[in-house]
């Protein structure tokens, strides 16, 4: 995606610092779906992106 200027965020180290950090699982018990912390870990994630990149404004 990179190699083609296309913006790639990388959730899987923030989801493993989170993890390490809080200790908390972020995947469903029974699927690879996100659960409601790992929904907060991306969120975060993207809105820092987003504003740091100035793609738009903290309000």
């Amino acid at each position: 995606m990179e190699e083609r200027n296309v913006p790639v965020i990388d959730m899987q180290t923030a989801f493993d610092n989170a993890y390490k950090k809080e200790g908390k699982t972020l995947y469903q018990l029974d699927d690879s779906h996100w659960n409601i912390e790992g929904v907060e870990v991306a969120a975060r994630l993207i809105d820092s992106v987003l504003v740091k990149g100035n793609k738009i404004k903290k309000q």
